[in-house]
């Protein structure tokens, strides 16, 4: 299975992600429970936490934060509590409004999260598959997700053998 897998360049209804970072090779997603595609949080590198309806994660080997809107939020929160793929499709297509081109839509989303390394392939704890709120798109099915670095610097610094203690919280030495 995996070594066809590699020399297909595309499928009309999975998406491929790429083996060993740059200069990798495409491969389909993990399939796990017969033959569902399943995600986790990838908490090597990754912080996550969802209040009040909105998803953010950190990166902290980089110091990046990542945001996304109501519903890609919701899609996050699924993703992390063990949803598989299918089910949040089956979610996301009951919601009213909701675009005939949805599943693509998830797929592209998924494929973001996977690119920034804030999800990976593999085995999870299955998670429920109750209705989405309609309030969960609220802002539209765009599934916007958002990276933002200015407090990279602040995130990865060690208060205790980064920070000038004459100077105070958040002055890290090297600043002027």
């Amino acid at each position: 299975y995996k070594e066809a897998v590699t020399e297909i360049i595309g499928t009309a209804d999975l998406p491929l992600f790429r083996d060993g970072g740059f200069g990798g090779r495409y491969r389909l997603p993990e399939k796990m429970d017969g033959g569902i595609i399943m995600y986790r949080l990838n908490e090597e590198k990754m912080f996550y936490d969802f209040a009040d309806g909105q998803a953010v994660v950190i990166n902290f080997v980089t110091g990046m934060y990542y945001g996304t809107d109501l519903l890609g939020s919701a899609i996050l929160n699924r993703i992390t509590a063990g949803c598989a793929v299918e089910e949040i499709i089956k979610a996301v297509k009951m919601l009213p409004g909701c675009p005939a081109d949805m599943e693509d839509r998830i797929h592209s989303f998924i494929r973001k999260l996977e690119e920034k390394e804030i999800i990976v392939s593999g085995p999870t704890s299955p998670g429920g598959s109750e209705p989405m709120g309609t309030e969960t798109a609220s802002d539209g099915f765009d599934l916007k997700l958002e990276m933002f670095a200015e407090m990279s610097d602040l995130l990865l610094a060690d208060p205790v053998h980064d920070v000038d203690i004459a100077a105070g919280w958040p002055f890290i030495n090297g600043e002027s």
